[in-house]
């Protein structure tokens, strides 16, 4: 019968072959001039379709999986006329390192399953089931196509403690295994965990529970009775699917690891040394850190129980970096924590936690303490206005006479109740330093890098203390008077991490110091008619405003001198009139008044305001 035409080409595919028949295949040319065969043609030995495996499996060798290996088991066809001359087990993995791995395995027709070995765990693999054809021996047929990944039951459960709470119960407490079965942390889902427990001496354990957690109680214990703890951890893995004439998955896993055991004596656990341990309090007791300075703290266990040996360990370390030393291991034990703080620390907590473990794996309670790593918070102390008050009054200042604050300032760092002598003792100093000064007027402000002209901050005896402090002396010249001076301070901090100036801190101190207008001091040499010639004015004046000169030719050194009054002026004033009214020059009242001159020179239109004081030492009549 014709089963195909209009074939083109050199080869094509039949696919209504049915099993059970012998078939000889006839291939008829057809003529390009028309619609014509050739009578006869090549044709093929007589043959039947390759009969495929079933029930293809693929499961753990005996039931053990160990991801390395996997039993592929099939059955051999029925309803067949000939069966499979044989069958192949091809398998194709690519390792963790990207190389490929292929491998196959031909066995006779009798031969219904093979062992794959050397596969990588965890890593998936893709089966194919072949059959041989009789007729053909050089031709095999698919039966059936797996992709699984070969697991293993997980590791033991990592990390197992135990802990008595109170004098009836055992906690168990524990992490998931480092291998759940895939060779990875967390390829494969710990679906649950199996305890068991048995006395020493007991033939078998304890009926298992299963926990779907990471910690369990167990109460009913005997005091004094060793216990050993055994905890698995179990996986229901579904490792992949089968293909034939549709995919079914592989049936699932019930895998079961390996044990974690930990044993105790119920009723004795490690204790702490109350005179050596952290005491329970919470929040943990919190201790001021310096940098630069090592900080040790010892702690020390022991166990009632003969023949233990304790060990005592620390969480926390890493990260700070401090280190817990073991001084003695033993029964009992004691360790000494070391810190050494860095100034890249400052302003940090950290908590460090103790542990004590007997050789059972039973351990104590935990103590911990709390390690704050204080930084430098230099302060003002003196004057008050380095407290920073706003309404601090302004200081007056007469040119001629020294003006002298004392400077005073501590650092009481950032630790908690930490005096000034204590920090100190752990390096904490602190420098007064001069900052910036502006000058304030009626018309504006100018500012300077450095200290008013003529004023000095003395050297202290010691670079940096603290507390610490410093001499400010200031003697105004003429000139400067009539302006207020915003007179500035900074501290810094002999770890060099802090300047109170700067952008960050902002907290510089600033004193206002106001020059003032219409007075002065005299000095050695001067007399009134001396001090009247320097300032336009006449001695008569000088010695008329003044009520505390009773004699104007004997005056002491430092003495005030009112020059004249303060005149409080209007807008509707001017230089000129005012030049006009007292009898003077208007150079003259620029002269006995800085901050006009000031404006003047920078050839600004010069403003009077209502309420504004100017210095006017009136012209006088003499005979």
């Amino acid at each position: 019968s014709v089963i195909m035409s209009g074939i083109n080409g050199s080869n094509t595919s039949i696919t209504s072959l049915q099993q059970n028949t012998t078939y000889v295949l006839k291939l008829y040319p057809k003529s390009v001039a028309g619609d014509f065969h050739a009578p006869t043609g090549p044709s093929t030995a007589e043959f039947v379709l390759t009969a495929a495996a079933q029930d293809v499996t693929v499961r753990c060798p005996s039931g053990v999986c160990t991801g390395t290996s996997l039993q592929v088991a099939w059955t051999r066809p029925t309803g067949v006329m000939i069966q499979p001359k044989a069958y192949r087990v091809a398998s194709s993995q690519v390792t963790l390192n990207g190389t490929a791995v292929q491998s196959q395995l031909d066995v006779t027709d009798t031969v219904t399953s093979v062992v794959l070995g050397d596969l990588e765990k965890g890593r998936p693999v893709t089966i194919r089931v072949l059959a041989n054809n009789r007729v053909f021996p050089t031709f095999y047929a698919l039966s059936a196509s797996a992709n699984v990944i070969p697991v293993s039951p997980p590791s033991s459960p990592a990390d197992l403690k135990l802990r008595m709470v109170g004098t009836t119960l055992v906690q168990i407490d524990w992490m998931p295994p480092m291998d759940s079965g895939d060779g990875t942390t967390n390829g494969l889902t710990i679906v649950s965990y199996l305890l068991d427990y048995k006395a020493s001496g007991a033939v078998s354990y304890e009926p298992a529970v299963e926990v779907f957690g990471q910690s369990f109680t167990v109460q009913g214990l005997q005091s004094g009775t060793n216990y050993t703890f055994r905890v698995r951890a179990q996986t229901a893995p579904v490792i992949g699917t089968i293909c034939q004439a549709r995919c079914a998955p592989v049936p699932p896993l019930s895998l079961v690891g390996e044990a974690s055991e930990r044993s105790l004596v119920f009723g004795r656990v490690p204790i702490w040394d109350e005179l050596q341990a952290p005491p329970i309090v919470d929040p943990p007791t919190l201790y001021n850190l310096f940098v630069g300075n090592l900080f040790s703290f010892q702690v020390r266990a022991l166990s009632l129980e003969a023949g233990q040996v304790v060990t005592i360990s620390a969480t926390g370390l890493s990260d700070c970096g401090a280190e817990l030393v073991p001084n003695v291991v033993g029964n009992p034990s004691l360790s000494t924590l070391l810190f050494l703080p860095s100034v890249q620390q400052m302003d940090k907590t950290f908590w460090i936690c103790f542990l004590a473990t007997d050789s059972y794996g039973a351990f104590s309670d935990q103590r911990c303490i709390r390690l704050f790593v204080a930084s430098p918070r230099p302060a003002f102390t003196r004057p008050d206005q380095a407290l920073g008050d706003p309404d601090a009054p302004t200081l007056e200042a007469v040119a001629g006479c020294e003006l002298s604050i004392r400077l005073e300032a501590h650092d009481l760092t950032s630790g908690k109740d930490v005096t000034a002598q204590e920090a100190a003792s752990r390096g904490y100093l602190v420098r007064i330093q001069s900052d910036t000064s502006i000058a304030l007027s009626q018309y504006g402000e100018a500012a300077s890098p450095s200290l008013p002209a003529g004023a000095v901050l003395a050297e202290s005896d010691v670079e940096f203390a603290n507390p610490s402090s410093r001499m400010f002396h200031w003697t105004p010249a003429r000139g400067q008077e009539s302006f207020t001076y915003l007179v500035c301070f900074r501290l810094l901090d002999s770890l060099a991490t802090y300047n109170s100036a700067s952008a960050q801190s902002n907290a510089k101190f600033c004193t206002r110091v106001r020059v003032a207008r219409c007075k002065y001091c005299m000095k050695a040499g001067d007399s009134l008619y001396s001090i009247a010639q320097d300032w336009g004015t006449e001695w008569l004046n000088l010695w008329a405003g003044n009520d505390l000169l009773t004699k104007p030719g004997q005056t002491d050194e430092k003495t005030e001198v009112r020059l004249g009054p303060l005149l409080s002026v209007s807008h509707q004033d001017s230089l000129v009139s005012l030049a006009t009214k007292f009898s003077v020059s208007v150079q003259d009242i620029l002269a006995w008044n800085p901050d006009l001159h000031a404006q003047v020179e920078q050839e600004i239109d010069l403003i009077l305001f209502d309420g504004q004081e100017i210095c006017v030492l009136p012209g006088t009549c003499i005979n």
